[in-house]
Parts: structure tokens; sequence; C-alpha cells
């Protein structure tokens, strides 16, 4: 174990001094120094008169991915997710923060901000690509409407790419900063050897006329790419067989429900974790609670090894991580308030696994 009694940790990030920041949703990061202990006192705590006065941490929603800088060591640059205004008119924003070298960081500037917000399905998770631009994900929180993420003009429902100073790149496949849509809750972001990008979806909990808790997925990403999510109900969820969207590699199938979160490309596998919302009928959930492994064949789409690993020891699993150590990372989201029995005292933790 690397840290413990965190609250709601939701991201890791690697600096080349040998430190590791995470993000707690509640709006604070936090550096863990070099010699592994954890800084008693925030980087930077989010919904101060200097860092983001309106702040809002409501539901699944807060302070949630985190990226580093390709050049921190000389810019001290820390990229960071957020959730910012009134209850009733909630929006994330992608922004900059600069760390002093001494676990000490002040808000520079918002490079994406008004993107729809909610309580619930706000994606959140940010990291650089192969490429050097800046991948975000974002979920559809309106489940009144529940279009919008079949809509090229709106933010909801995709996978945004941009510069690291926020402009849209001239490469991308609409001309704005949309990469990839038809998405409901996008949780992971990686890539594999090859610079493929894959990602993690939640799938739905009786949203929008569709069933509850089942078609959880794994998708592989392509610019311009529709995966199919949006509308009463929804145009497809999980494996539809339909040309005009993009089939899942992986799903969950009824009665389970597998909640994927982060992931990560490590020694040919891709790792990510899996949440579970406590329920009172214990079959609910029987199959998330872990860190759940696939490989692809060489084709990058047919899955030859499939695992389950950890399961229900730690709870729920949010960000999984690759160190520049070697090691696998990955955090517990037990504190968030859908743990149940799950949670314990010393929660939430960061957890370092060699395989």
């Amino acid at each position: 174990m690397v840290a413990d009694h965190l609250e709601i940790p939701w991201a890791l990030a690697f600096a080349p001094d040998s430190r590791t920041f995470v993000t707690e949703r509640t709006g604070r990061v936090r550096v863990i120094n070099a010699d592994g202990t954890l800084q008693d006192d925030p980087v930077i705590t989010l919904g101060t008169a200097d860092a983001i006065p309106d702040f809002r941490a409501i539901g699944e929603g807060g302070l949630m991915g985190l990226e580093i800088d390709p050049d921190f060591a000389n810019n001290g640059y820390l990229y960071i997710d957020y959730m910012h205004g009134s209850p009733l008119s909630l929006r994330l924003a992608v922004g900059r923060l600069i760390e002093d070298g001494t676990g000490h960081a002040v808000f520079d500037t918002a490079l994406v901000d008004n993107i729809p917000g909610g309580q619930i399905h706000d994606g959140g998770r940010i990291k650089i690509g192969p490429d050097g631009m800046l991948y975000v994900t974002v979920g559809e929180p309106d489940t009144t409407n529940c279009s919008h993420a079949q809509d090229i003009n709106s933010y909801d429902g995709k996978i945004l790419r941009m510069n690291l100073d926020g402009s849209v790149p001239v490469d991308n496949p609409f001309g704005n900063l949309v990469y990839s849509y038809g998405h409901r809750n996008p949780q992971g972001l990686a890539w594999d050897s090859l610079g493929q990008l894959y990602e993690t979806e939640n799938g739905p909990t009786g949203d929008c006329l569709a069933p509850r808790s089942w078609y959880d997925e794994v998708n592989i990403i392509f610019a311009g790419g529709n995966y199919g999510w949006g509308g009463r109900p929804p145009l497809c969820y999980g494996a539809c067989g339909d040309p005009r969207w993009i089939d899942p590699l992986w799903y969950s199938v009824p009665p389970n429900s597998q909640p994927p979160a982060g992931m990560a490309y490590y020694n040919g596998s891709f790792y990510y974790g899996m949440l579970g919302t406590f329920s009172g009928i214990p079959d609910d959930y029987i199959h998330a609670r872990q860190v759940h492994r696939l490989k692809f064949d060489s084709d990058g789409v047919t899955i030859i090894e499939e695992e389950s690993l950890f399961s229900n020891q730690f709870g729920r699993i949010r960000e999984v991580i690759v160190g520049p150590d070697g090691y696998l990372y990955f955090t517990t989201s037990n504190r968030d308030g859908r743990a149940g029995p799950a949670l314990q005292p010393d929660d939430d933790k960061i957890i370092r696994i060699l395989f």
C-alpha cells in the first residue's frame, strides 16, 4: 500500500522527480513525496477565493482527472478536470495548475470551460496521448434529453482531443474538440504499444429508457467514431451489429453489472478498475469491485485472455495506472457513498502491485 485515509482519490500522475500527485474528488490535490510519505498539506484546495471559488463536489462530480505536462520539470504544469458553477447550472472545465516544486500550486487558467456537467455521468478522465495531445472524457449528464451524445456540436457524451493550451488540433475530425461521440459515461483511456486508443465506459442504469446497470463497455476508439449512445431509447448499447455505430470489444451482459473505471496498458494487457454500487441484492454486483484484465490478439480487437483480479478485496476500484517504477497502481473509491459494507476505516487507499 502506498497511502491510505484519502478522500475519494480519483486520478494519479507521476512527476519526473519521483513524486506522485493525486486528486481527491472533494477538491484537493495531494502529493506523495519521493520518500513515500504523504504530504500533510494539500498541493491546492479548490473552492477557495484563489482557486475556483465556485468549485462544486456534487454527486459524481468534483475534482476528477489529473495529468502532468511532459515538460513539468521546467514549467510545473498540472492539468485537472473539475466541476464548478451553481447547483442548478453545473459546468465542467479543464484547467491548468502551476506547481512550484515544493508541493504547493496555484490555479493558472481554465483551458476549456462551459462543458455541460451534472450530478451524474461526468466522465472526467484526462490523459496526454502518444501524439502529445490532451484527451478528455465527458459523459452525458442530461438524462431528460439524452440526445446530446449524438450532437457533434455538443461536448456531452464525447471524448475530446485538444492541444495542451486547449486549442483545437488541425487534424480533429469535426473542426472542434470532439474526437469521438455517442458515449454514455466514458471513464478510462489507455493506448497500446502501437499507439491505438482504447476506452472503458459505464453502461446504462435505467436512464434514457435503457435497461438498468448492464452493457458496460470496453471500446477501441477511432477519430470520428460513433459509439451509439443517445436518444430515448438510446440508438445502441452493447453490441448492435449496425455499421452506423462501432460495437464494443467487450461488454457486460445481463444480469451482470461490471462498471469499469480507470484503464492502463501494462505488460501486453489492458487492466481496468471496476466499481459497483452497494445493493441489497447479492447478485447485482457479483462480478464488480475488482481489477479486470483483457489481452487482445495481434488484430487489436479479438480477446484471447480475460482475468479477474483482487475480486472484492479492496472494494470499488477507480484509477488504474502504470508508474515509472514498472508497478501497476490503483486507487479505491469507497468513501464516495456507494461502497456499503466494503468501506474500511483506513479507506481510501492507493495500492501498488507488480505482476
